[in-house]
């Protein structure tokens, strides 16, 4: 099996969420300097910088992933380590997004947050999204939910991503 390519005809769009608002200014200021990115040895022409602050309020929405939204468990059976990747159907999907988030929230701010509220249900459109990263085999789910929670928990989760491997470009949502 060859190389899988992605070819853009008409332009593309990236998107970086993030919780550092310093790390954004870098981004954009290297942006606008270089006149643009390289990216795997191609220059790519930046058209437009839009800078998007999501104030969540008290409830949440109806949100469309961005990319695949991973969530797994690690166990070791015989010896060896198996990766179980969980669907969006599954109750475990919805309580280890919740403790992922309360993790990252509190090697953020170094605290607990005041409400550890939060629900994601699927709605539509559910996809598995199966991706080879560096050899490694990753699941993950594209699709519409509805998400609930403090705003706290749901900023952070806008901000950082939801689920697993969000350095990787994992988890990343708009709300609807």
């Amino acid at each position: 099996m060859g190389n899988k390519t992605i070819t853009y005809f008409d332009g593309a769009s990236l998107q970086i969420s993030t919780i550092e608002e310093e790390f954004m200014k870098y981004i954009i200021n290297n942006v606008l300097l270089n006149e643009g990115i390289k990216l795997i040895g191609n220059h790519i022409q930046v058209e437009k910088v839009e800078l998007k602050h999501m104030d969540v309020e008290e409830g949440g929405g109806r949100i469309t992933t961005k990319s695949p939204i991973v969530v797994y468990s690690t166990f070791e059976i015989e010896g060896r380590k198996k990766t179980y990747y969980y669907n969006p159907k599954e109750k475990e999907f919805e309580e280890i997004l919740r403790k992922n988030l309360i993790k990252k929230y509190m090697a953020y701010f170094g605290k607990e947050p005041k409400d550890k509220y939060f629900k994601i249900t699927p709605i539509e459109n559910l996809k598995e999204s199966i991706v080879i990263y560096k050899g490694t085999v990753i699941k993950g789910w594209n699709g519409i939910f509805e998400v609930n929670g403090s705003p706290e928990i749901l900023k952070l989760a806008y901000d950082v991503g939801l689920g697993a491997k969000n350095s990787q470009g994992f988890g990343c949502f708009e709300f609807i």
